[in-house]
């Protein structure tokens, strides 16, 4: 493992140290990259053969048929080896053209020197217009292949009319115009297909580029909208848990001060039975029931605070006129009559408190409804139905206000969420205790329909309540 782990690192300075590009666009860094791989298998072959001439010279002793081919080595290992320095200097485009140049050169020699009908000579060519295509460009190569026919067909019919005299001993015919013409062709078909080839992928590369660009700017504008949405969770998480501090807050205070009333309230409730012995007069009377209804309400807070409740059959339309004797004054001062069409048989089995609480809030919403909207409308009230249906009561609280829209209807009964909140007349509280005393004292169900405009209409259908499991 250590050894792997060694080689590896030997590689990576190899790849740092030989072969690793260093301009800086993506286009140069590849076609760097290839042009330093080229030389490097160059070097490798150039050294190679070097190593093979000098072998067979001096050890073989083969003198004469290598003291030609020695200098050519010698010399084609030094280029080499000045392309390799000039492309790790930073000077890589030069290293190319002067690469081309040499690769053409070797095809022309060899063309002069042994007709264009050698296999080499056209190899090279090919070569040379392959090179110019990738490591250049794709009209470069076309160029290149241009050049490359050009010089082809001059040399073919100069040696044709044997104005040139190559040594053609290799061959068992003489060389023909055709050929030449024939292997221009080639030689064109080769630089078209490298043109077409580089077009397409460096159209692919564009498009690339364009899709990781669009992907990026889409990446940051994601990141941004996630850091915003955040922080907009994070101040309503602070404004509900700010709320519900004061709220809180409140009902620490509300323990005390419901401790507090009691007896001066209880005092004041005998002084007025007694009054009321004595005189028989109806505002008495008034005041008296009044005061007992705040009786009524602070023991049942006291209960709902000490986790009690007193569950019990009770009448709801007597509960409903009391629920509207309480609220005569709101709805007076809002010209708006409240009708109720309820059975006196009809009865409900659960915690009376927690009804009148669900009937006041829906029926205070319901003459809020009105505000600003005239007595015209307004004289058309507030309509209580109760029905008996499945064995359950369908308690109705029907106004003709102003209506909710279908947004806000979907988030009516969540907790801190009110469409009066900008007038500073809800809390935001009072629908959603209207929903868990539906759910949870009356196991039933609530539901609102409404058209801004034309009012509002909620239905809760309740069932006997039953008594809360001791765990």
């Amino acid at each position: 493992m250590r050894m792997l782990r060694r080689v590896k690192n030997i590689g990576l300075i190899a790849y740092e140290k030989m072969l690793q590009p260093k301009a800086d666009n993506e286009d140069s860094r590849r076609r760097e990259l290839i042009l330093n791989i080229m030389l490097a298998g160059l070097s490798v072959v150039s050294v190679a053969a070097l190593m093979a001439t000098l072998i067979y010279r001096f050890i073989i002793g083969n003198v004469a048929a290598h003291n030609s081919s020695l200098p050519v080595t010698i010399g084609f290992v030094i280029v080499v080896l000045a392309l390799w320095i000039l492309s790790r200097r930073g000077w890589h485009r030069i290293g190319v053209y002067a690469l081309l140049a040499l690769i053409w050169l070797g095809a022309i020699n060899l063309t002069l020197g042994w007709s264009i009908e050698l296999p080499q000579a056209e190899l090279t060519f090919t070569l040379g217009i392959v090179v110019a295509g990738v490591l250049i460009s794709g009209r470069v190569g076309l160029i290149a292949a241009s050049v490359t026919s050009a010089a082809v067909i001059i040399v073919g019919n100069l040696q044709a009319s044997s104005t040139l005299d190559p040594s053609v001993d290799w061959l068992k015919q003489s060389v023909r115009t055709g050929d030449a013409v024939g292997y221009a062709a080639v030689f064109m078909v080769v630089g078209l297909v490298s043109w077409l080839a580089n077009r397409e992928i460096d159209k692919s590369l564009r498009r690339a580029r364009t899709s990781e660009s669009a992907l990026k700017h889409e990446r940051d504008t994601l990141e941004f909208r996630v850091v915003e949405r955040t922080k907009e969770l994070e101040r309503t998480q602070l404004q509900r848990m700010l709320e519900m501090q004061r709220f809180a807050e409140f009902g620490r205070f509300s323990a005390g001060f419901l401790h507090d009333v009691a007896n001066p309230l209880t005092a004041a409730s005998l002084n007025l039975q007694q009054l009321g012995e004595e005189s028989r007069s109806q505002v008495l009377q008034d005041v008296q029931r009044s005061i007992g209804h705040l009786e009524r309400y602070i023991e049942a807070a006291r209960k709902q605070l000490q986790n009690e409740s007193e569950l019990k059959a009770f009448p709801v339309g007597d509960e409903l006129q009391q629920v509207v004797a309480i609220l005569a004054l709101k709805a007076q001062c809002a010209d708006v009559p409240i009708t109720i069409k309820c059975s006196r048989r009809q009865r409900l089995f659960g915690d009376p408190v927690k009804f009148s609480q669900l009937a006041a809030n829906l029926i205070a919403n319901a003459i809020e409804a009105y505000a600003g909207l005239g007595a015209k409308r307004s004289n058309q009230g507030v309509l209580v139905t109760v029905l008996r249906k499945d064995r359950a009561a369908l308690l109705s609280v029907r106004d003709y206000g102003v209506g909710i829209t279908d947004s806000a209807a979907a988030e009516i009964f969540s907790p801190f969420y009110s469409t009066k909140q900008a007038s500073g007349r809800g809390t935001g509280i009072g629908l959603s205790m209207v929903k868990q005393i539906v759910e949870k004292d009356f196991n039933g169900s609530i539901t609102v329909v409404s058209n801004p405009n034309d009012g509002t209409q909620f239905v809760a259908r309740l069932h006997d309540g039953t008594k809360p499991t001791t765990r």
